[in-house]
């Protein structure tokens, strides 16, 4: 679900921190009400929540390279109780291969289009312009969240911030997602293709190292 406090609004999109994000609300004591699903684009929230209820308020979210959300996707359900018995991409994409699950997730979207940006864009791009909003990088976490707790005014200085342990991480025979899930070439060159206008457009400047891809 998404979190509505008197500060901000905070939307979980699926495999960008989102449940490490929610302990560290815990540990600061932020509390708010939960609103709709657990991981509601903004659209959908509109069900629940009016825009004038957000006119004061901050909406926050995470977002997270295509080339690593595909890597934490698969190591999650692969690890996962329920195996592939997840959502529709589930149903439709879900390979014990990864690089198979990964072109299976492009041939999903259909027109070329990646998963991972399509799905996360539907958060982002849902945000009307003329509400204040934070996206954060899930590669920069903790700094990014920070950030955006104090330009909201939920704390005060990074000091109010406690460490807390990773949550929720894709983890296979207690090896990280990058460990087991490796990209060769073509499925590499797939995804920059399929995702390539999310990676410009959020990702243009960062550097990816490539150790955790191959």
């Amino acid at each position: 679900m998404a979190l509505l406090t008197d500060k901000f609004l905070f939307m979980h999109i699926p495999k960008t921190g989102g449940s490490y994000i929610r302990k560290l609300f815990e540990l600061l004591y932020i509390k708010g009400e939960e609103k709709n699903n657990h991981h509601s684009c903004f659209p959908e929230l509109l069900n629940d929540i009016s825009i004038n209820d957000l006119a004061d308020k901050t909406i926050i979210c995470f977002i997270r390279h295509p080339l690593t959300w595909y890597q934490s996707r698969w190591a999650f359900r692969l690890s996962h109780p329920c195996g592939w018995r997840g959502n529709s991409l589930d149903f439709n994409c879900g390979s014990n291969d990864f690089n198979l699950f990964v072109n299976n997730c492009i041939d999903y979207v259909g027109s070329g289009k990646g998963w991972a940006s399509f799905k996360m864009t539907r958060f982002i791009d849902g945000i009307p312009s003329g509400l204040k909003s934070i996206i954060g990088k899930q590669e920069n976490l903790h700094n990014d969240l920070i950030s955006a707790l104090i330009r909201c005014g939920s704390i005060i200085s990074e000091t109010d911030l406690p460490l807390s342990p990773k949550l929720n991480m894709s983890l296979n025979d207690q090896k990280p997602a990058h460990i087991i899930a490796k990209y060769d070439q073509n499925t590499y060159k797939r995804v920059l293709k399929a995702d390539g206008e999310f990676i410009e457009k959020y990702y243009k400047d960062t550097i990816i190292d490539h150790n955790v891809l191959f």
